[in-house]
């Protein structure tokens, strides 16, 4: 048990024995939750992730793809960077025109325009937890 210093025993993680190949996750409800017992999710699979036991340390497969559901790496990199960069549309457009037209004999990079990089982020979003918020007002 992994016991950290100020939080009462049933907060307290149990840890499996270090030299078992198998890997899970462990999720203890929240005690109002109405679940009483911890659930369990394997991560047997060996399609995504190979996992080596002696060095403890995962390593990507080649076809693994976590950029998903963007069409390449470089695809989801120049979306972040365009969002993070709160680039406007006319921005990204002529952006990726340079990109796909004379910047650049050869890029990775498939978006087109702006439309094509607002699909692939409205379908990003389904990745995410769905989250609907409704305004509440005080009557006094």
């Amino acid at each position: 048990m992994l016991t950290i210093a100020g939080l009462p025993n049933e907060e307290n993680v149990e840890l499996p024995d270090p030299t078992t190949t198998s890997m899970f996750i462990k999720i203890i409800p929240h005690p109002d939750s109405g679940v009483s017992e911890p659930i369990i999710i394997p991560l047997e699979s060996r399609d995504a992730v190979d996992y080596d036991s002696k060095s403890h340390s995962f390593t990507p497969l080649l076809h693994s793809k976590p950029w998903a559901p963007f069409r390449s790496r470089e695809d989801f990199e120049y979306t972040e960077t365009a969002v993070k960069g709160l680039l406007n549309k006319d921005i990204v457009n002529a952006q990726l025109s340079g990109l796909q037209g004379h910047w650049a004999t050869s890029t990775p990079i498939t978006l087109q325009s702006y439309g094509d990089m607002e699909k692939s982020l409205v379908a990003a979003r389904q990745y995410g937890v769905q989250v609907r918020s409704h305004l509440l007002h005080s009557f006094n």
